[in-house]
């Protein structure tokens, strides 16, 4: 797909933009309360 988008570099460049700014992964880290107690090992 990403290959095929390029074709909008000079028909449609803000389409374009657009598409790459979307296609950015964001991996935050999981966050959890410290509180928590931990579960039992599973038997």
């Amino acid at each position: 797909m990403d290959r095929l988008a390029v074709v909008f570099r000079t028909t449609d460049p803000d389409f374009l933009d657009a598409y790459e700014t979307a296609r950015v992964i964001i991996d935050r880290p999981a966050t959890r309360d410290d509180d928590e107690e931990p579960l039992p090992p599973a038997p």
